[in-house]
């Protein structure tokens, strides 16, 4: 009777190759039943216990210190470092009008800098969070269970959404603040459509991952609640 081949890989080594790759798109083809994506699937973690993990990274997050968001006075002063690009020879009328209209692109590429920035920031300051990784891995065990493609991307995409749903355009104020004035006009805010939240990321599925998020931090709500009575009796 031939020797079981040695060479084949252990679930032990199947699950520890799994949890390390950095994709973990589902192929139904490639994947068996005991394959890295099937046996990831089949570790995951019960709701309860993914909502208390999301609960731990959500006291985290409201418990860090956030980035002071860039200041008018500091679109400003990125603005005027910006160079100035008005053409010579231009008549008095139409020098004023230059220097008009570049000062107003040089304001929107001042506003559009700072935001990029402030989202980098909290993206930053997500990614240092202690319960970050094993909420990401659990979320993305959701995604790949739906088949969803690129996972690992998505559920941290939802899961920075999950903790900070503001858009960040108009501060969750739903409407555009009156520059140089700390009063809001009537005009609505172009970038939540006046909701004050930001878009969802990747959409329908996205929103469905937090729906799933939502509903296993119930769970586990009803779980430690249901313990607490329990030791009360």
């Amino acid at each position: 009777m031939a020797a079981e081949n040695d060479d084949k890989p252990t679930t032990e080594e199947i699950y520890t190759k799994a949890t390390g790759a950095s994709n973990l798109r589902f192929d139904e083809q490639e994947d068996s039943p005991m394959g890295a994506s099937g046996l990831l699937i089949a570790a995951a973690w019960s709701p309860s216990r993914v909502g208390a993990s999301l609960m731990r990274l959500h006291s985290e997050w409201d418990g860090a210190s956030k980035p002071l968001k860039p200041t008018d006075r500091d679109v400003d002063a990125m603005a005027s470092a910006l160079k100035v690009e008005v053409q010579d020879g231009l008549k008095e009328d139409e020098l004023r009008k230059a220097v008009k209209d570049d000062a107003r692109r040089r304001t929107i590429a001042a506003r559009v800098e700072a935001h990029r920035w402030y989202e980098q920031e909290l993206r930053t300051l997500v990614g240092k969070l202690k319960s970050l990784p094993e909420c990401r891995n659990q979320v993305a065990l959701q995604a790949m269970k739906w088949k969803y493609e690129d996972p690992v991307p998505m559920a941290g995409a939802v899961i920075k959404h999950w903790l900070d749903q503001t858009c960040h355009a108009c501060d969750g104020l739903k409407f555009k603040q009156i520059p140089g004035t700390p009063s809001l006009s009537t005009k609505m805010c172009l970038a939540c459509d006046g909701s004050g939240t930001a878009e969802f990321p990747y959409g329908q599925q996205g929103r469905r991952l937090a729906n799933f998020m939502d509903d296993s931090v119930q769970r586990a709500r009803r779980s430690i609640q249901s313990r607490l009575r329990a030791m009360q009796t």
